[in-house]
């Protein structure tokens, strides 16, 4: 599969415990560092982060310094579509408003993308490559939120509208990722079901 040409080397994804590293880690702005929290523990913790090729020694020198433990990921590790999948899940749909099916809905990308492409907020292609924090949170290492759309049949022709994930969204599709789990309310499983979005087995 065709990586995208992207701006960073690897991903060093923390020891859990090591919350303190933080402030080290963004004061110095060696990197760009992801945070994630969990209702058992609201306190934010530093989970990942990303080096670009001209820090990436300067960032391990940092962490051998500390004795912090970590585990280095490459781009292409991070990147592929069985990295990307294994890392999507599906979020509690409970406190959504209307009914939505409880699992998620395969959508064929190709399929999907040239229906989105007549939407008011399309994201093209490779949208601002060059900008670490297009492709931030899928190469941090960091679960990824299944998108959550909404589509509507008009006259035998999917419209889309995107609720959350838009730029996931993009992200894997420019990754190469052939079809994407989507979170569906009933009237859009239906809406793909009709206009042939949803991924043949």
């Amino acid at each position: 599969m065709k990586i995208a040409p992207i701006s960073f080397k690897s991903t060093y994804i923390y020891d859990s415990n090591n919350n303190y590293t933080r402030v080290d880690v963004t004061q110095n702005s060696l990197v760009q560092a992801y945070f994630s929290h969990s209702c058992e523990n609201p306190d934010i913790s530093l989970t990942g982060i990303v080096a670009d090729d001209s820090k990436d020694k300067e960032v391990e020198k940092f962490l051998h310094k500390r004795n912090i433990a970590y585990t280095k990921k490459s781009h292409a590790e991070l990147l592929n579509e069985n990295s990307i999948r294994e890392r999507l899940y599906f979020p509690d749909v409970r406190n959504y408003y209307g009914e939505y099916i409880q699992e998620p809905v395969e959508i064929d990308t190709e399929k999907f993308d040239k229906a989105y492409k007549k939407s008011e907020r399309y994201i093209k292609p490779n949208y601002d490559i060059n900008d670490n924090s297009v492709y931030g949170w899928i190469k941090s290492g960091l679960p990824i939120k299944m998108p959550q759309v909404t589509i509507k049949n008009c006259d035998g022709k999917p419209k889309i509208y995107f609720k959350e994930g838009s730029l996931d969204y993009a992200n894997m599709r420019d990754l190469g990722v052939k079809s994407i789990p989507f979170v569906l309310d009933k009237e859009s499983f239906m809406a793909a079901y009709e206009t042939g979005l949803i991924k043949e087995d």
